[in-house]
């Protein structure tokens, strides 16, 4: 019995000494979860649009959309005012935004295309003054752009297959007359293989789109002489934003054609015009 004892004994006592050695494990205390953290944007989502304010027209394009400066054109000629591309155009067509555009060519006209062809998901697109007021289509399409209805038409290839592209899209922008017609356009050309990813970007830029009336005003000068008119005689060309009504300038109907939405000539002139009111 004694030795049992003492082997008793000793166990426990090495018990307690392997408790007094055991290393002391520590509990963390309780973390809260952190608390929700809104994504930052990434720089190629910052950056997805860009804001552009020129000749009176605003708009967001896509950030690879670089705009260009046309060259000149006169003012009694139709003629780009805008470009935007994912390309690089002509030097000898277009220049940077701050940069001084290039003269017109001897007929007073700008390029008739500022690139020769579309890279493949390619895009041209050209805000564009055709000059005369045009009557703007009732029906097709329609697309809501300076916050009006638009007609919007597309071809394959069209006239965009002049540089490679597979689809041309047209706009006749509303610029808010209180009759039909318009003489600010839009022309896209649109190169393959992602087509719908590049029409989806034209036209959220064209809903986003503002006109401002008359930005651009009027140009006043002397028409030239002819046989018919010797002297010089004072008319308006409808520049790049056409005015409200004609009776917005002070000017008599003549040479206006209300049916048809044109400025047409008076006899012996070679260009469309409106006669000043004399003033007092």
């Amino acid at each position: 019995m004694k030795g049992s004892a003492r082997l008793s004994i000793a166990l426990v006592a090495c018990g307690l000494v392997a408790l007094a050695c055991a290393p002391i494990r520590t509990v963390s205390p309780p973390v809260a979860p952190p608390a929700n953290v809104a994504p930052s944007a990434s720089p190629s989502a910052a950056s997805a649009s860009v804001l552009e304010s020129v000749n009176g027209i605003s708009f967001e394009r896509p950030s690879n959309w670089s705009r260009w400066q046309p060259n000149e054109h006169y003012p009694w000629n139709d003629g780009p005012l805008i470009y935007l591309s994912t390309d690089p155009l002509l030097s000898s067509c277009a220049t940077a935004p701050e940069a001084t555009p290039n003269p017109a060519n001897s007929q007073g006209r700008a390029c008739a295309w500022p690139l020769t062809e579309l890279n493949p998901d390619g895009v041209l697109v050209t805000w564009l003054t055709t000059r005369i007021l045009e009557r703007l289509p009732t029906t097709g399409e329609k697309l809501e752009v300076n916050a009006a209805p638009a007609g919007i038409q597309i071809t394959r290839p069209g006239d965009c297959g002049t540089i490679k592209a597979d689809e041309t899209i047209e706009v006749l922008v509303p610029i808010g007359q209180p009759t039909p017609l318009s003489n600010i356009a839009v022309v896209a050309c649109l190169r393959g293989p992602d087509l719908a990813a590049a029409e989806a970007k034209l036209r959220t830029m064209l809903t986003s789109s503002t006109v401002q009336l008359g930005a651009l005003a009027p140009r006043v000068g002397q028409a030239m002489s002819d046989a018919s008119s010797p002297a010089p005689t004072p008319f308006v060309i409808l520049s790049a934003v056409g005015v409200r009504a004609e009776s917005d300038l002070g000017l008599t109907d003549e040479g206006y054609s209300a049916a048809s939405g044109r400025i047409t000539s008076s006899p012996g002139m070679t260009f469309p015009r409106h006669q000043p009111l004399a003033t007092a």
